[in-house]
């Protein structure tokens, strides 16, 4: 289950509008995103394909959030103060599924 967008469009109109166009971009890919692997599912009938697809695509989707929130704390200068122990390794990671997330809509 995706989080969903909480944020109510004046506040979003507040922030950078290329950064509010990343967000809406996201929002709008996760469904579809959904929508092809689920397409899939009912096309070629294998469910492990699809199942890695689906957790390659979570990821891929958290590697963009987590661009996206980077590029949030370097314009406004915000301060990250959650747990940091292992980012470079969760990020690599998301960064791997997005890659193949792209390849898996490619074919």
């Amino acid at each position: 289950m995706k989080p969903t967008l909480e944020l109510e469009p004046e506040k979003l109109s507040k922030i950078d509008r290329h950064i509010t166009c990343r967000i809406a971009w996201l929002e709008n890919n996760i469904g579809l995103g959904s929508d092809g692997i689920r397409a899939r599912w009912e096309a070629y009938l294998d469910s492990d394909e699809a199942l890695e697809a689906d957790a390659d695509l979570v990821g891929h989707f958290g590697h963009e959030a987590l661009l996206i929130s980077r590029s949030l704390r370097k314009m406004y200068k915000l301060k990250f103060q959650g747990m940091q122990w292992g980012m470079p390794t969760i990020e690599k990671q998301l960064a791997e599924c997005s890659e193949r997330s792209k390849l898996f809509f490619k074919e």
